[in-house]
């Protein structure tokens, strides 16, 4: 009905615009999940939840999933787009990440997008 396309239509209006923002290493990230508070410093320990997959994001063919993982930012434990990200997130946000395969660090079939979901779950301070 010309009601329920009108209602559809405005409640569409009212929600946030997915906007996705490019990174200097080329990642494309979109806030799925507003965090709150401040972004942690290099100096700061975190915690987060990472998921990959190779088709996309929730696809079929998932490669990693960690949760509560706890390291420094500087840590080598993080390869440089995963460090890019948390220096971008609060705690509580989730970003879904299209990672460009020259900046990969992690094993696919073959060189393509890889695509991940990472959530920083907190900020610990400095260690």
């Amino acid at each position: 009905s010309p009601v329920a396309a009108a209602a559809a239509a405005a409640v569409a209006a009212m929600r946030p615009k997915e906007t996705i923002e490019v990174t200097d290493l080329g990642v494309q990230h979109q806030v799925v999940q507003q965090g709150a508070g401040r972004q942690p410093t290099a100096n700061d320990r975190v915690t987060f939840d990472i998921t990959m997959w190779e088709d996309k994001i929730h696809g079929g063919i998932k490669t990693v999933e960690c949760h509560g993982v706890t390291c420094a930012v500087s840590d080598g434990l993080l390869c440089d787009w995963q460090r890019e990200a948390v220096l971008l997130m609060s705690a509580g946000e989730v970003r879904h990440l299209t990672v460009p395969p020259e900046v990969q660090e992690w094993v696919l079939r073959d060189k393509r997008m890889g695509y991940a979901e990472m959530r920083l779950v907190a900020i610990h301070g400095e260690d």
